[in-house]
């Protein structure tokens, strides 16, 4: 989808449990990101991250982190 940049609002998305945003030119990740308490799966293949949120510990469900190319 091409997608540069995930808008903070996306922790506004409390149900979400799993997010794939693999594929994109995504260099960085919202803190926001880190209120998705319910997120268990995150795929990030192929992405640029050049780092994770510090406070990624807050996911508390998340049971699958899934990077490959980053």
């Amino acid at each position: 989808m091409n997608i540069e940049t995930i808008p903070s609002s996306i922790g506004k998305l409390w149900h979400l449990k799993y997010l794939d945003l693999s594929n994109n030119p995504i260099e960085v990740l919202p803190n926001s990101i880190t209120r998705l308490h319910n997120l268990q799966t995150l795929r990030l293949f192929e992405c640029p991250i050049k780092q994770l949120p510090k406070d990624i510990n807050k996911l508390v469900n998340l049971k699958y982190l899934e990077m490959n190319k980053c």
